[in-house]
């Protein structure tokens, strides 16, 4: 009798966790086609640290921003000698301005951050960004808003399947590294594989990180299959402008052909961030209808406001930069983190890098030329996201208040 229990147990756990992959399976319930899960360890990126490409020097000009405790204050990269990852007793961590957007002109292109797992040479694949496009539905066969996202790697994920993508959305669930969100925040939130399950659940999460934990409920669909290869692109101005980090050999890499609206422009050589938008802490403008007047984990720093991604006013605060402390933290191999299907997050100069993929492309848009993504202006918060694909139709860029007019699409010079 023992025995038959045991295999009833069996089948139903196989038949749970079938139900939980996209369509693609093989017969143990393991997906046999690339797709993109997610995580949210609140782990100082992998990428973070300083890479070695070939002869020994960063690829980069800047590694991908680290911030303290609060999501928003920068680390410098002195700074973060000698320092450790908040998940493994440190005060460094994820900042919050790195979370996904939906194009205003494209609402079919989305834009975001994630681990990508490729096994290439190092100094290859940090920071890159690349073109990832999604079949019709996701994982449980909901039609999907979100075609295609352009995503910047700032971290490897060995636990999936090769050519996956795992994505950075709060309330992904934390995985093997359970520490950092519950020394950040005081939470885990949701299971440790798989995070929330509803978007009530992400109302529970700081402010500034609600709209990255919605994005997976209201557009991307769960474990979404990709349609093809991701293909390398230039990063657009709008993930630099979150990250803080930019390769040196972007200016060679074809850029996005479809039309985007600002933030989706292809960054010029040495682009000089504009971190002042990391003050709009709902880039979907979406929480105020979710979430209503929930405050559940609230902690919204003086002076962020609710903004569109391609705001171009001051700085959220007086029109002041932001401070950059030398703050006294620690450092240490990188981090490692499972999200729900069991990725593995290395230290970014222990992992593989990938070959650039080519994508046809054009010019670059025109962008004040200046400075390597060092860490410079505004306080940190969320940002707007942006729909994969698609041409025209452009939504009107709200900015705090008034009808703003019709962002200019962007289309590169073929």
């Amino acid at each position: 009798m023992g025995v038959k229990r045991m295999q009833l147990f069996f089948f139903a756990a196989v038949a749970m966790t079938l139900a939980s992959w996209p369509a693609a399976t093989s017969a143990g319930g393991l997906p046999t086609t690339p797709y993109a899960t997610h995580f949210h360890d609140c782990c100082m990126a992998a990428f973070s640290w300083p890479a070695k490409g070939a002869g020994g020097s960063d690829p980069r000009y800047a590694p991908v921003d680290v911030c303290e405790k609060d999501g928003m204050t920068l680390v410098s990269e002195q700074s973060r000698i000698g320092n450790k990852s908040g998940c493994e007793g440190g005060s460094m961590f994820v900042c919050s301005c790195m979370q996904p957007w939906i194009d205003t002109v494209d609402p079919t292109l989305a834009y975001g951050f994630a681990a990508y797992n490729i096994h290439d040479p190092d100094g290859t694949i940090e920071s890159a960004c690349y073109l990832s496009e999604f079949q019709e539905h996701d994982g449980n066969g909901k039609p999907m808003s979100i075609r295609k996202m352009i995503l910047q790697n700032i971290n490897t994920s060995q636990g999936i399947l090769k050519g996956s993508f795992d994505m950075m959305l709060a309330g992904g669930g934390v995985g093997d590294y359970n520490k950092g969100c519950a020394a950040q925040w005081g939470s885990d939130w949701g299971q440790r594989y798989g995070g929330v399950d509803s978007e009530q659940a992400c109302c529970k999460l700081p402010e500034g990180l609600r709209s990255s934990c919605l994005f997976r409920f209201k557009h991307l669909g769960e474990n979404p299959p990709l349609a093809g290869t991701p293909q390398r692109v230039r990063c657009p101005v709008g993930i630099i402008d979150r990250s803080g980090s930019q390769r040196k050999d972007d200016a060679q890499v074809a850029v996005y052909k479809g039309t985007t609206d600002k933030t989706g422009q292809p960054a010029p050589d040495k682009y000089q961030r504009q971190r002042s938008v990391c003050a709009n802490v709902d880039p979907l403008g979406i929480v105020s209808s979710t979430c209503g007047g929930s405050d559940g984990g609230s902690r919204l720093p003086k002076g962020y406001a609710k903004t569109r991604q391609d705001w171009e006013g001051q700085s959220p605060v007086d029109g002041q930069p932001p401070v950059v402390r030398q703050s006294p933290v620690a450092r240490n191999a990188g981090h490692g983190g499972h999200h729900k299907h069991g990725g593995h997050h290395k230290h970014a100069q222990d992992q593989p890098a990938v070959q650039p993929g080519a994508q046809p492309g054009a010019q670059p848009g025109a962008q004040p030329g200046a400075q390597p993504g060092a860490p410079s202006d505004a306080q940190p918060g969320a940002q707007p996201g942006a729909q994969p694909g698609a041409q025209s139709g452009a939504q009107p860029d709200s900015q705090a208040g008034a009808q703003p007019d019709a962002p200019e699409g962007y289309c590169p010079t073929p």
